[in-house]
């Protein structure tokens, strides 16, 4: 091996193992055109069919609990960007009853995704609202930022 290809790969293995985004086999999401889903029907954008089974598994569970979601920080540093909640690393906006423009920026945020993903297992385990925001709270505040979530009630 080449000193300059030598020198690229340990540049690569190390950047890549310094961040929490997902394998590069995740799909580069295009923000010209919103990305519209309707999950009862399974109408999905090809971003998301193209996506790792986790990162799918995320969109499809914040579509479906937003409401819970969105009393989820994320702790990505995506507060900047806007972000609110966990949810709104998946969906923008709500067009009709079902139907989301999605929020690329799960597409790649490992963060975003494991967040949504914990909330899902520990729901799933019967933990409360408050419960889960008290668990996703006390793991992951120390990895960076949290968005101005709401408590809830």
């Amino acid at each position: 091996m080449r000193r300059r290809e030598f020198i690229f790969a340990v540049v690569g293995v190390t950047l890549a193992g310094c961040s929490q985004e997902l394998s590069p086999a995740a799909p580069a999401p295009t923000a010209e055109l919103p990305l519209i889903a309707t999950p009862a029907r399974n109408v999905w954008p090809p971003q998301y069919r193209q996506a790792p089974a986790a990162v799918q598994e995320a969109y499809a569970f914040a579509l479906s609990h937003g409401a819970l979601l969105t009393y989820i920080p994320c702790f990505c540093g995506c507060g900047g960007m806007g972000h609110r909640s966990n949810y709104d690393c998946f969906a923008r906006s709500q067009k009709t009853p079902g139907t989301f423009v999605l929020d690329t920026h799960g597409f790649g945020c490992g963060t975003c995704v494991n967040v949504a993903l914990e909330s899902k297992a520990l729901l799933a385990e019967g933990f409360s609202v408050k419960a889960i925001r008290q668990t996703i709270d006390a793991k992951w505040s120390s990895v960076g930022p949290a968005t101005r979530t709401p408590l809830p009630q």
